[in-house]
């Protein structure tokens, strides 16, 4: 999938996904630190909405090219909050009170060190924040998509958009139909209302077999707007226990 490479100086964006639960179609996204093997494991997607559906908020802000802080409501709970800056990441996930870093930290009572092998725990990237809010990294802009512009779409948020009809088609590259690079599994078409300016998705809809799947939508937009100075740097709970991750060659904290 392509990294949006933003137009815009700074973007706040709250979106809500909507997944179908119903058919066994979803896919589990995003992580949760699991502290009895101090693995991250995928944890369960979101609230019930409409009957066979869940939903998930996300309240996103993008400095581009190397900050990003992203906070996503499940369940009702606190939110997970993920940092990513191009020295460091964060995750912190209050239910679990902890906080996954490659920080460095003095040594204490609840501190741990963790060297993992290769995928038993990531560090979050500013590449997996934008592909999991699915509109800020479009998922079907890979090779094995035909897409086409199929003139003005809606306009949403007081903004133009134009609007894409992609479809997967059959190609012989044996890489080009792996779902592990797709959101939801099975998906065969997208249909999305593109801002006009700032080149990202503010309406996504996936479907399989003629069936709407999956449903992302920006709910609020602010663009060019002046953080706070802080707002890429996290103090959690004194007692908040620790889990430092030596970085892997692989878990670049900026994307390609």
């Amino acid at each position: 999938m392509a990294m949006v490479t933003s137009a815009a100086r700074t973007l706040e964006l709250v979106t809500t996904v909507s997944v179908r639960t119903d058919d066994g179609l979803l896919r589990l996204k995003n992580v949760t630190p699991d502290p009895r093997d101090l693995s991250i494991r995928r944890a369960s997607f979101g609230r019930r909405g409409a009957e066979g559906w869940a939903s998930s908020s996300s309240h996103i802000w993008w400095q581009p090219p190397h900050r990003i802080r992203q906070e996503e409501v499940r369940h009702g709970t606190s939110a997970c909050t993920v940092i990513v800056r191009a020295d460091v990441s964060f995750q912190y996930v209050p239910q679990l009170n902890l906080l996954v870093t490659d920080a460095l930290h003095e040594p204490g009572p609840h501190w741990d060190t963790v060297s993992p092998p290769r995928g038993i725990v990531m560090l979050p990237s500013i590449r997996s924040v934008l592909r999991s809010s699915h509109l800020l990294s479009l998922p079907f802009r890979g090779r094995e998509w035909r897409v086409r512009h199929t003139g003005a779409g809606e306009r949403l948020l007081g903004r133009p958009t134009r609007r894409v009809h992609a479809e997967r088609q059959q190609t012989d590259d044996l890489h080009a139909h792996r779902d592990s690079d797709q959101p939801w599994t099975g998906v065969d078409e997208y249909r999305c209302d593109i801002d006009v300016d700032l080149d990202i998705g503010l309406q996504l809809t996936a479907f399989r077999a003629g069936e709407p799947v999956a449903h992302a939508t920006v709910d609020f937009l602010r663009v060019d707007a002046d953080f706070p100075q802080d707002l890429f740097s996290i103090t959690p709970p004194t007692d908040t226990r620790i889990m430092r991750v030596v970085r892997w060659p692989e878990q670049e904290a900026t994307p390609e």
